[in-house]
């Protein structure tokens, strides 16, 4: 018993149609394995070359380190803050601006922030709260606290302390 190949719509073979053409990119016509099933799918009587498998490797590969670096990301409420009290400050708390969260201590590598130094405060990529409040402690055990500082749009936070009172002003991403 003979089997035809499947035709296209113009009476030509596929593969002699695919030949015809000068070849499909990064595909080549393959041979069926078993011509006694020829209405196997269109699709599978291709195969990649080695171009199309590097391509394809490449991809895989430029997918992987995408993750990864997504994994090991910064946090989006990561930011710097500027000593400009005039004192040392020996703690910096933070808690996420919620009812009844505890303050978490950030520690400092020195153990101490001196007046005029500059500190990055990183979070982890995973954290998923926006509004953090800010505690410092200084040299005399006083505290300092400002609330709902929403950390994903601000870069910089520079505290200040005169007379007693303390304020702070913070930059905002993508101010100059």
């Amino acid at each position: 018993m003979k089997v035809n190949p499947v035709s296209n719509r113009r009476g030509l073979p596929l593969l002699a149609r695919v030949r015809a053409l000068g070849g499909s990119g990064g595909l080549k016509a393959v041979e069926p394995a078993d011509s006694r099933f020829p209405g196997r799918d269109f699709m599978s009587r291709f195969s990649l070359t080695s171009r199309g498998r590097a391509v394809g490797v490449v991809a895989l590969c430029v997918s992987f380190l995408l993750l990864i670096a997504t994994a090991f990301a910064d946090g989006k409420q990561d930011f710097t803050l500027h000593n400009a009290t005039g004192l040392n400050m020996n703690k910096i708390y933070l808690a996420p601006h919620v009812d009844g969260t505890e303050w978490q201590e950030f520690v400092i590598d020195e153990g101490v922030m001196k007046d005029g130094e500059d500190v990055d405060v990183t979070f982890d990529g995973d954290e998923a709260e926006d509004n953090w409040d800010l505690k410092l402690v200084d040299q005399d055990g006083k505290e300092y606290v400002w609330g709902d500082l929403n950390l994903p749009n601000i870069t910089d936070v520079t505290i200040y302390l005169k007379d007693g009172k303390a304020w702070a002003k913070s930059k905002k991403t993508g101010d100059q």
